[in-house]
């Protein structure tokens, strides 16, 4: 998933004015917001990259655990599977757990960086 994301994700780090905030949460992708047996991957992830003290893994549930605080949070990939109501259910937790003046970033890397939508609360 990474690979599929990495276009996209590039623009949103792009376009986004990161400098207005301190902490972010990637919520349901592909080295983020995940299931716990996931963890040690992501951990090896970071340190691959160099980011140890700057990045950590939280696991969670995209559709039953409650969302990370941060002052932005990302998400892609919200499961083409699902009915409306269950896309928009973690799309507006997500929303919620967002501070005053934090920002939610969504989209989809398959149809390119021109899909991300900005909400700010």
């Amino acid at each position: 998933m990474t690979v599929i994301g990495r276009a996209a994700n590039l623009q949103v780090a792009e376009r986004f004015p990161w400098d207005e905030r301190a902490t972010f949460a990637d919520a349901g992708t592909a080295q983020g917001f995940d299931l716990p047996k996931v963890a040690r991957a992501i951990e090896d992830y970071v340190v691959r990259n160099g980011l140890s003290g700057r990045l950590g893994f939280t696991p969670g549930n995209f559709f039953t655990g409650p969302r990370p605080r941060a002052d932005v949070i990302t998400m892609e990939h919200i499961p083409h599977d699902r009915n409306l109501d269950e896309k928009r259910m973690p799309i507006a937790k997500a929303y919620e757990a967002l501070p005053d003046g934090g920002a939610l970033i969504g989209y989809e890397p398959i149809t390119g960086p021109d899909s991300m939508v900005i909400g700010i609360r």
